[in-house]
Parts: C-alpha cells; structure tokens; sequence
C-alpha cells in the first residue's frame, strides 16, 4: 500500500471569530476530492474504495491534513484525483448541505464531551452568534 499525507499549516489558530469552524468545513470539502474531471463526491469514495484505498482527513490548532491509502498501482489515479481537486476544486452541491451539518454535529458532540452544561450553553449559543456564515446555522 502507498500512504498519502497532505499538510497544510493553516488549523484552527488562524481563525478570527468570523471565521470559526471555517477550516473544519473546508476540511470536509477538500477531504471530497471534488474537482472538474471529479465533481461527483460520492462516486469519487466509490472509486477510492474501489482501488482498496481508504482516506480520512482532520484539522488541527495549526494544521490541516488529509491522510489517503491505496494499492501501489492505483496511485497514479489518486494523485489524479489530488491534483485536480487542488488546481480545479469543485464543490458538489449535493452534499454541501450534508457537510455543513456534519461539521455542527461534531462541533456539538465535542462540547459535550466536556461534560460542562455551563460550557454547553456558552458554545452552543457561540455557534449561533459566529458560526452562521460558514456553516450556515440559524436560531429558531
């Protein structure tokens, strides 16, 4: 197997309070591979899986990365599939909605794994005051 890592020095750090969770959502865009010649997000996993790869990706304080596996012989297409989603990104609409609620249940969850009801309100209430623009999440 071939292991893959892409690393950019951009994570949470470099966020204004516009921008929270921004980079956690563009992770989960890119993580897609989507491009002109890939615009299709779910067949992009088909192919992935299909070529016994496997891809994951995270955003840390100061850096972002994206981790994909594959068979020796498919990494002529994986880095195909790479290359064009970081010269011609393309963002696939039908899941656009999928990622951004991703992207709030993982930010709740965390929360809640602090265990702190106080720090459960705080954040939840901060996600509606910052969050809205990226995420696209509305009181109600």
């Amino acid at each position: 197997h071939v292991y893959i890592m892409i690393s950019h020095r951009v994570g949470e750090i470099h966020q204004n309070k516009k921008e929270l969770e921004c980079a956690h959502f563009l992770e989960h865009m890119l993580a897609e591979f989507t491009s002109k010649k890939y615009p299709d997000s779910i067949k992009n996993r088909n192919i992935i899986g299909d070529m016994g790869g496997n891809f994951n990706a995270q955003v840390t304080e100061n850096q972002t990365r994206y981790y994909i596996t594959t068979r020796k012989e498919f990494f002529p297409k994986i880095m195909d599939m790479i290359q064009n989603a970081y010269t011609h990104f393309y963002i696939d609409k039908n899941i656009l909605d999928q990622e951004r609620n991703s992207v709030k249940e993982e930010l709740i969850k965390t929360q809640m794994k602090l265990g702190s009801l106080v720090q459960y309100l705080w954040y939840s209430n901060q996600l509606f005051n910052i969050l809205g623009g990226c995420v696209g999440l509305k009181k109600g």
